[in-house]
């Protein structure tokens, strides 16, 4: 745009041969591996302590000598997937009540400062994927980190859900940027 390159957000699963073949990585889980992904996916990153808190120290082991999680060891140790396309695939495959569950259990146990800025943007999209209340303050926060990593899309579905009359402005000049990052 303008003259500059910008990376485009592909926020679609993968489909056809790779997903095949990524499904085909996640068919040998058993029960409690997959519902362990499925909440490494939806809650990404995840704090090793929450998902142990979960009960889910067999399933993390499993799942990282798998190859398909990974630990990051940046100060609070932090669960992902390995890849960020098992993410996608595997936050696509849960459907959206079983969702819902997985996010009210990890919300009981989820300390409330432990949020990174992928963390806290990964939070509002589920929570808002769930229909669940976010503070309008922090679906501001959203929209202002989203517009600092380019995600216009995200940046706009945060700073349209904002309700607060005290924020509607900061929210309309986030909506704005998001507007103006997309060209």
């Amino acid at each position: 745009r303008h003259g500059v390159w910008l990376m485009g957000a592909n926020a679609d699963p993968p489909q056809g041969r790779l997903a095949d073949l990524l499904k085909a990585h996640l068919s040998g889980l058993s029960i409690e591996e997959r519902e362990a992904m499925e909440i490494i996916a939806l809650a990404e990153p995840i704090p090793v302590a929450v998902a142990f808190k979960l009960g889910l120290h067999r399933s993390v082991d499993a799942l990282t000598a798998a190859n398909l999680v990974s630990v990051e060891d940046e100060g609070n140790r932090l669960l992902r997937p390995r890849h960020p396309l098992y993410g996608q695939l595997v936050r696509h495959m849960v459907p959206a009540a079983r969702s819902a569950r997985l996010r009210q259990r990890v919300q009981e146990v989820m300390p409330d400062d432990t949020e990174s800025m992928d963390g806290l943007l990964r939070s509002v999209g589920w929570s808002l994927d769930c229909g669940g209340g976010v503070p309008d303050a922090q679906l501001l926060r959203a929209a202002y980190m989203a517009n600092n990593f380019f995600d216009s899309d995200f940046a706009l579905r945060a700073a349209g859900e904002i309700k607060d009359p005290a924020l509607l402005p900061a929210g309309r000049i986030q909506n704005a940027r998001a507007h103006y990052n997309r060209g």
